[in-house]
């Protein structure tokens, strides 16, 4: 994970540090899937904390078999494969942060509230109803 903070600083440091043609995978925190929808979660604007349920990958490779299914029968191509998008979505996958972050010279931590900042800022619910 990393914040929109963070990425304007890689930017930035790669266009003044960086080497021509090459490419710089950066990052910040590495946190689990759970992890991250806790944080979602702890948001202020939810009011008491709220337990965010993930939806296990079985359940997640069985309704995206019939988003193909109807794609396929509607002559659309996904461009992806749709399962396996969700495997690494919902896989454990991390990085080693430190040596890009040291070349470009961003700035690290800070997810947490960055995620909270984000779910805080979203419409109020009386704005997402559709009306009828």
């Amino acid at each position: 994970m990393i914040a929109v903070r963070s990425v304007s600083e890689a930017i930035a440091g790669a266009i003044e540090r960086g080497k021509a043609g090459e490419v710089y995978v950066a990052g910040d925190e590495n946190h689990t899937r759970a992890e991250m929808l806790g944080m979602c979660g702890k948001a202020k604007a939810l009011g008491k904390p709220k337990k965010v349920y993930s939806v296990p990958y079985r359940m997640i490779k069985a309704s995206l078999s019939f988003v193909k299914l109807h794609d396929k029968m509607k002559g659309k191509g996904a461009g992806l494969h749709y399962t396996e998008f969700a495997k690494l979505q919902t896989r454990n996958t991390f990085l080693d942060c430190d040596p890009v972050a040291g070349e470009l010279g961003y700035s690290r931590g800070g997810i947490e509230a960055a995620t909270q900042d984000v779910v805080d800022a979203r419409p109020p619910r009386s704005l997402l109803k559709k009306k009828k």
